[in-house]
């Protein structure tokens, strides 16, 4: 406990050198596994995702640290997941050519209970307060909300214009610019409409806390009879809700929704999934003619596994993936390419889980450790893998079968058509809240 607080509170004058930060890395991601070997479930959770981020510090300097893979597996097992912990064995061992650890027992995941259907004839007026920056869990579930719904009965604040057809920061990739009309509303303005009962429900997403707590709790009890829900679309999967009742002044809200529920932890009661998903305007609804490339990848690789999943795929194909692409190159590019792959980033829902097989690649992912309602099914409408020489046997087995592979593309565009666009997440997202409701 004391190592960590001394190496988490380091004057910035003393970072800087490689070695110095790898040490002090190194030991944080040791420090924090063994203060969570006696701490209570929610507490090691929450340690488990500093210690990732440290893990992923540990990578960016020295990929191959054979001691932060031991320690990150171990905590791995400490909240439960012993397939995620031999993955990351799995996938050291075989970039370092060293003997493999036995793979574990394969444990068939069980498709994820799906979520109430939406009743049509429910159609809430929406308040959604976040803060002003990309979010993409909740601009993609706006998006599909005012698609669902009309966008005349969905308001945000404070007011983002790239939900309504101002373009994002050119710095900014993430597909969240949509074109919805919408009216800038003040603060004072919002706080009179709830209280006229112009709102069925708030949906508050800001778990950052970005925004001024006054304005919040101006808002959130200008009318108390109005529901309140909470959804955390952020990149690590702690359970934040007792954090945000005490921020909001509340004992209870009407639900929970989170983006990185693992399938390990346990979670508040009234906690549902909600992923990422992806627009429907933006998908590809003709299948092109042949595809001119093998595999498509392009991004970062700072977090996950990323740097040796990528280093050993470049070396097996002969070829770089360290091409940036501005965002219309960027789809074309997937279109003329039959296997899209997808590895873990900071959070393991990916923006590229979703927008690959909407653009009709074959969808190649690690296997998520997340609850995912109507997901994809390996060799059916998707392949995974869940460590290195997994990727490299099925990529070798796909490289050389044209045939499967555009018959599983397909089989996942036509999926993640119908339940994975911003409409289809917003129609679930609506069923749980009405079944939420109806509870109370």
């Amino acid at each position: 406990d004391a190592c960590f607080e001394v190496l988490d509170t380091l004057p910035e004058a003393l970072l800087g050198d490689p070695v110095d930060d790898l040490i002090a890395a190194l030991h944080m991601q040791l420090a924090l596994f063994a203060m969570s070997a006696k701490a209570p479930p929610d507490a090691r959770l929450r340690n488990f995702y500093w210690s990732q981020q440290q893990f992923y510090n540990v990578l960016n300097l020295r990929p191959k640290e054979t001691g932060a893979y031991q320690c990150h597996a171990g905590f791995w097992r400490l909240i439960g997941e012993e397939c995620m912990a031999a993955g990351v064995l799995r996938s050291i061992a075989y970039s370092t050519e060293a003997a493999l650890p036995p793979k574990p027992p394969h444990i068939e995941t069980p498709l994820q209970e799906a979520p109430p259907a939406w009743g049509p004839g429910f159609r809430p007026r929406i308040l959604i307060i976040n803060h002003a920056n990309v979010d993409c869990g909740i601009d993609a579930l706006y998006d599909g909300l005012c698609c669902v719904l009309g966008a005349a009965r969905v308001s945000e604040y404070p007011w983002k214009p790239f939900l309504h057809g101002r373009p994002l920061n050119g710095d900014v990739r993430h597909p969240s610019a949509c074109n919805h009309p919408g009216e800038k509303k003040p603060l004072v303005q919002l706080e009179a409409e709830l209280r006229a009962g112009a709102f069925d429900l708030i949906l508050f997403s800001d778990i950052f806390q970005f925004l001024p707590c006054e304005n919040v709790l101006r808002l959130i009890n200008a009318n108390q009879a109005v529901p309140l829900f909470v959804a955390d679309t952020q990149d690590e999967g702690a359970d934040n809700l007792p954090r945000m009742l005490a921020w909001l002044e509340r004992e209870r809200v009407a639900g929970h929704f989170k983006r990185e529920m693992l399938r390990c932890a346990r979670y508040s009661p009234g906690t549902y999934p909600l992923p990422l998903a992806y627009s429907e305007s933006r998908v590809l609804h003709a299948a092109p003619g042949e595809r001119q490339h093998d595999v498509f990848w392009a991004g970062h690789r700072h977090f996950g596994l990323r740097r040796i999943y990528l280093e050993h795929v470049e070396a097996k194909l002969g070829r770089r993936f360290d091409k940036l692409y501005e965002s219309g190159a960027y789809v074309r590019r997937m279109e003329q390419s039959r296997i899209g792959l997808d590895i873990f980033g900071l959070g393991f829902d990916t923006i590229r889980y979703w927008e690959l097989p909407a653009h009709g690649c074959m969808l190649l992912a690690e296997k998520k450790p997340i609850h995912i309602p109507h997901d994809f099914e390996d060799a059916r409408t998707a392949v995974f893998f869940r460590d290195l020489p997994e990727l490299d046997e099925k990529l070798s087995y796909y490289l050389g079968r044209p045939h499967e592979v555009a018959e599983i593309a397909a089989a996942g565009h036509a999926h993640f058509m119908a339940h994975h666009t911003s409409s289809a997440r917003a129609k679930q997202f609506l069923a749980q809240v009405q079944s939420c409701l109806e509870g109370l």
